[in-house]
């Protein structure tokens, strides 16, 4: 009799624990929702690269590969695979878009594509994710090779 009532007891007391930790409604997770648009204010876009680390244009080169930029930019003159070549991109960049330098010009392409798309290309082609998923230890070395493409 005694096991049977202790039986009942912890049963008793596992009902109650129980009931106590899941009494409290569960919390609903919140949409998170598209985040907000990046800004195109020549001052932002200037914090934002001068906030990145400093760029080496030889990882640069490497970084042009296997982030994919050289399966549709050339490097060499002329040559067009999807998007524009990038030969003399280092002089051309600066006259680009009015009050951008070249290193603004080019920052603003990679992290905001379709910001400015030259002419004779198709927006939409270049990918929106390389500000998220370039670090910017690999975004400044990606600069600094593209700007030694004078």
């Amino acid at each position: 009799m005694r096991l049977h009532t202790t039986l009942v007891l912890s049963g008793a007391a596992a009902g109650l624990l129980l009931a106590a930790c899941s009494a409290a409604p569960a919390a609903t997770p919140t949409p998170a929702g598209p985040p907000p648009p990046l800004s195109l204010e020549p001052a932002d876009l200037q914090a934002e690269y001068a906030a990145l680390p400093a760029g080496d244009p030889a990882t640069g080169q490497t970084a042009f590969t296997t982030a994919g930029c050289a399966a549709c930019h050339a490097l060499e003159p002329e040559k067009r695979i999807v998007g524009p070549a990038l030969a003399g991109i280092a002089t051309r960049a600066g006259e680009r878009e009015s009050g951008l330098s070249a290193e603004l010009y080019l920052y603003k392409s990679i992290t905001r594509p379709d910001a400015y798309v030259v002419e004779t290309f198709t927006p939409g082609l270049m990918p929106k994710t390389f500000i998220d998923t370039l670090t910017p230890q690999t975004q400044a070395d990606l600069l600094a090779f593209l700007l030694t493409l004078k």
